[in-house]
């Protein structure tokens, strides 16, 4: 369905708080978590994605 007729949808029944939780950024900011545990991911970015793309051929 497309977003713009999906946020219409979600207007007419009262539920626009509802559909742009669902719709919105995904972003999660870990540093606050990285700080009180001193996590670090076992990769980068860059190195899983090279990873992924050397698997795939």
């Amino acid at each position: 369905m497309p977003l713009p007729l999906l946020r219409l949808a979600g207007a007419c029944i009262n539920q626009s708080a509802a559909i742009a939780r669902l719709t919105n950024s995904l972003e999660v900011d870990t540093a606050a978590f990285r700080g009180a545990t001193g996590w670090r991911p076992p990769f980068t970015l860059e190195g899983g994605l090279r990873g992924v793309t050397s698997n795939a051929g």
